[in-house]
């Protein structure tokens, strides 16, 4: 899904571009610049958008009957805090 979904909005924005640039009178560059300047941030948005779902493999049933449904992604590292003086213990 995740891979024609951006071709879909370049498409449904580049049909409507001809009917805005129809109602109003100029000489088309600009209104199509813009138009496509639009579309190129909004299929960012959406980009970002689907990069932040979490991404899952394949399902699988284990021995027990339990539905594994396991990560693609590697999960996230607890954030280490740089050491401070007070950290520091003298034996």
């Amino acid at each position: 899904m995740a891979r024609w979904l951006p071709s879909l909005i370049v498409a449904i924005g580049l049909l409507s571009v001809p009917a805005a640039a129809e109602d109003t009178p100029s000489d088309g560059w600009g209104d199509l610049s813009q138009a496509l300047d639009d579309l190129a941030a909004v299929a960012d948005r959406l980009q970002q958008w689907v990069d932040d779902l979490p991404r899952y493999g394949i399902p699988r049933i284990t021995e027990d009957g339990d539905i594994l449904v396991p990560r693609r992604e590697p999960p996230l590292e607890p954030p280490v805090r740089p050491l401070s003086p007070d950290d520091v213990i003298e034996i």
